[in-house]
């Protein structure tokens, strides 16, 4: 297998320094995902609980 040259590193670095959101983005969306996902799932048992007492649920 034929080594990478140095500078493509240098240079992959360079760029990541330069846009450090853009090199976080894909984390930062998988986090943003995981909150929606753990938000809709405590809505859901959210409104079980409400019905399951007898209240009327709370749209909001």
């Amino acid at each position: 297998m034929k080594q990478q040259h140095p500078t493509v590193w240098v240079e992959i670095r360079k760029a990541a320094a330069e846009a450090p959101a853009m090199y976080f983005a894909p984390l930062i969306g998988a986090l943003r995902g995981i909150r929606a996902q753990y938000d809709a799932l405590d809505r859901r048992q959210r409104h079980q609980r409400q019905t399951q007492s007898g209240k009327q649920p709370v749209r909001g």
